[in-house]
């Protein structure tokens, strides 16, 4: 899940790579697809390399996966300085190092993997961290060899525009639209506490305003990735859409 430690694994409190076949089986023959959240950024502090520096300190070999600073590593002792540089800062999800050609290869197969056992997409997990030169290019052709159809979707929560250019994602979380649905559809009610970071200064909006501000969304990006993009009014990361507006179940 979101500490991996075996990447091609799936968690035996979801059922296991035994149940999880037959469930992308069922779901084939009902026409639905599947996409796997991919946590790529980090890992978990289980994860065997990261417990091998851990053991090993400078002598591991593989000490530049992550972002170590010094040795030893420094990882269960919370009143000590954390020495390795961690998801949002958190120990327990040391940051993997895309730079380094066995990382970029490492996720690069696990992407495959997955794809290959029958898997319509990827949703990328705080993707922007894994910005070396040519890396999402690169994901992109591989896995588009497997499966010409496979759906790459990145999560991000600003504009996207850079990476939407065609040779990187085919789409991503669509944030900027569901933060302008929430101003036009509960404009007077919205609860500002609840709204999307960053969002607390913008105003309600008309429908005049919301017509103009979609359609500036619409202009930054080729419109055949605009169909592609994944459209929601909340997700589970943020305030559900009713609580946004306030708990109004009748306006």
């Amino acid at each position: 899940r979101y500490k991996p430690i075996d990447f091609y694994k799936v968690d035996r409190l979801l059922g296991g790579n035994k149940e999880f076949k037959l469930l992308l089986n069922d779901c084939q023959q009902r026409n639905i697809h599947v996409v796997l959240d991919a946590v790529f950024n980090h890992v978990g502090i289980a994860f065997p390399p990261f417990q091998d520096v851990i053991e090993y300190g400078a002598a591991s070999p593989w000490k530049n996966w992550f972002h170590i600073e010094s040795f030893p590593v420094n990882p269960y002792e919370g009143l000590k300085p954390r020495n390795f540089r961690g998801w949002n800062g958190n120990r327990t999800m040391p940051e993997l190092n895309h730079s380094n050609p066995g990382v970029r290869e490492f996720v690069m197969r696990v992407a495959e993997y997955w794809v290959r056992r029958g898997i319509d997409g990827w949703r990328f997990d705080h993707p922007q961290n894994m910005n070396s030169p040519g890396f999402w290019e690169e994901m992109r052709s591989r896995l588009k060899h497997i499966n010409p159809n496979v759906y790459l979707v990145g999560e991000l929560w600003t504009d996207a525009s850079p990476w939407l250019n065609g040779n990187q994602w085919d789409a991503v979380m669509n944030y900027p639209l569901m933060g302008a649905i929430h101003r036009f559809a509960a404009a007077g009610r919205m609860r500002n506490e609840h709204l999307l970071q960053g969002a607390q200064d913008q105003p309600a909006l008309n429908a005049a305003e919301f017509a103009f501000h979609v359609e500036s969304l619409i202009n930054k990006i080729p419109y055949e990735i605009q169909l592609a993009q994944f459209n929601f009014i909340n997700t589970h990361d943020l305030a559900r859409f009713i609580t946004v507006t306030g708990d109004d179940r009748v306006s």
